[in-house]
């Protein structure tokens, strides 16, 4: 068996240092590059969700103009039918009024058709919510003649 001089020693104390911290350093590494990993995975997740959640309130929106918009349009036959002076009104929802997060709004006019034979264009314009960037707007005509509305 080979004996160990002071050099010797020395080289293999120091080789065996170096394996050791080189080892460690190796595996501080791979848990940083994973760290690293994960937090880009689970920002693109954030990100993705918070894209998806406003779409969804956009939908909602826009499906929310769509029911008042029907409302509107019910509404002013009502008033037709009842007084045959009727013109339109502005139709201001709380959010209250029924149960919704946000307030609203129906424009309601009646215009004139070209038409001779007396019929009337009832137009609705129906915003939600009023006071968003994310509002929704929708709008429906329909042509009715004043004389069959009883």
């Amino acid at each position: 068996m080979k004996k160990l001089n002071n050099t010797n020693r020395k080289r293999l104390t120091r080789n065996s240092f170096l394996k050791k911290y080189s080892r460690e350093g190796f595996v501080i590494i791979i848990v940083v590059v994973s760290l690293i990993m994960a937090s880009v995975i689970s920002g693109t997740m954030i990100k993705q969700s918070m894209a998806t959640e406003k779409q969804s309130q956009r939908e909602l929106n826009r499906v929310q103009a769509a029911w008042l918009t029907e409302s509107g349009i019910e509404r002013g036959l009502y008033r037709l039918k009842t007084n045959k002076e009727y013109t339109g009104e502005t139709w201001k929802i709380s959010d209250k009024e029924f149960g919704m997060k946000e307030s609203g709004e129906v424009l309601i006019s009646i215009v004139d058709s070209q038409n001779p034979e007396g019929s009337q264009q009832l137009k609705v314009t129906a915003t939600y919510p009023v006071d968003s960037i994310y509002r929704a707007i929708q709008t429906k005509s329909i042509q009715v003649n004043i004389e069959n509305q009883k």
